[in-house]
């Protein structure tokens, strides 16, 4: 495992994002506020490869990682294989089907994880801090966290990396912003999308795989209040309500990087289709460089789309969380020099553990995962068309 400095200085960004020639996404702001950048909404199966440890990323630096879980030096050319969950909360119910033992396959089952696991990068959005610390933000109905021990669930899962851009990770505060980053650090689990300032939060994270460079974006267009934002001298979060900051990240990172991933939490919560904003502001990550655009916050899985070769999921619902909507999945993707392949790993969620779907609920959630969809077509092994 090797660890190195990538500084992404925002006087570069500033500059990347002044001089380049690619589309600029300014969301409108929400009523009542001004606007401007720092408006928020005025409310809150196969075998596949073996896969990769993480290093996390400390106040300086932006970690890179190389495969050391299976050694690989046959297959250096193949395909690197990425897996994408959507929304992580460990709470309530959750908790006691856990128990003492800390037993994840009672809330995660030891198939699906084999899965995930396998990919060489694994990522899901923390839906939480991990902290016993700090007190809830006044006048938000819902607000999570998790006792730091359950960090463990992340390395049984086979989680490299965590966006931590969403509407919860400040529900109690900065202290326990703090908490989380620690802990993720400690337990070698990569973060983006916030951070101790607004360079951190921003920065991506780097993955080194079998001579690849994988680049990793976070960000959110969710908060409940601009006090979230993280700034110079402020931790907290990277928004893109103004995208310049993320597309000219996208763009100074392809200059050195492979492949270009981006995590955003977006959309309305519910909705099975995407808003405008979410589809203007996919087209324009991938028009700056990135490779495959990953979207949650709805709860619901929305639709699939192919733009230009590249992947854009607008949401990938619930993926381990305590509500009562059972169908969701996963997605395998495969990046192979400029094509992307893309394989869906339909879910089931039964009382309140994710699992692999059986063979009529896969039907099931195809059929419902092309209609909402956008010209795509899943086959019977659930690869887009």
């Amino acid at each position: 495992m090797v660890k190195k400095k990538i500084p992404i200085c925002l006087c570069a960004l500033l500059f990347l994002s002044a001089c380049t020639g690619g589309q600029i996404i300014e969301s409108p702001a929400p009523t009542g506020v001004p606007e401007s950048p720092s408006a928020p909404p005025s409310a809150p199966p196969s075998v596949l490869p073996p896969s990769v440890t993480s290093s996390a990323p400390s106040a300086s630096d932006v970690p890179v990682f190389s495969p050391s879980r299976t050694p690989d030096t046959v297959e250096k050319d193949r395909p690197i294989t990425l897996f994408f969950g959507g929304d992580v909360l460990l709470s309530g119910g959750m908790i006691g089907m856990i128990g003492a033992q800390e037993d994840y396959t009672n809330i995660f089952a030891a198939e699906l994880a084999e899965i995930s696991r396998a990919a060489d990068l694994c990522m899901i959005n923390l839906e939480m801090p991990f902290s016993l610390r700090g007190v809830a933000m006044e006048g938000k109905q819902y607000t999570f966290r998790a006792d730091p021990k359950y960090v463990s669930f992340l390395d049984y899962m086979g989680a490299d990396v965590v966006t931590l851009a969403n509407n919860h990770t400040l529900d109690f505060g900065r202290d326990a912003l703090a908490d989380t980053l620690t802990t993720l650090d400690e337990a070698g689990i990569g973060r983006v999308g916030a951070g101790a300032d607004i360079e951190e939060a921003a920065a991506p994270y780097i993955a080194e795989i079998r001579g690849k460079t994988v680049a990793v974006f976070g960000a959110s267009r969710v908060v409940p209040s601009t006090s979230w934002y993280a700034d110079e001298d402020k931790s907290g979060l990277f928004t893109c309500y103004d995208s310049r900051r993320l597309l000219a990240g996208i763009e100074a990172a392809r200059e050195s990087a492979d492949h270009i991933i981006v995590y955003i939490h977006w959309g309305e919560e519910l909705e099975p289709l995407p808003q405008p904003y979410q589809t203007s502001l996919a087209y324009a990550c991938i028009d700056a460089g990135a490779d495959v655009v990953i979207g949650s916050h709805p709860h619901v899985l929305q639709g699939l789309e192919i733009y230009k070769g590249k992947l854009i999921a607008y949401s990938l619902g619930n993926f381990v969380f305590s509500n009562s909507y059972k169908e969701t999945a996963a997605l395998r993707v495969e990046l192979d020099g400029e094509t992307v392949r893309t394989q869906a790993v339909p879910c089931w969620i039964v009382n309140l553990k994710t699992g692999l779907a059986d063979e009529k609920q896969q039907e099931s959630l195809r059929r419902m995962w092309e209609g909402i969809s956008f010209g795509i077509t899943l086959n019977e092994d659930n690869y887009v068309n």
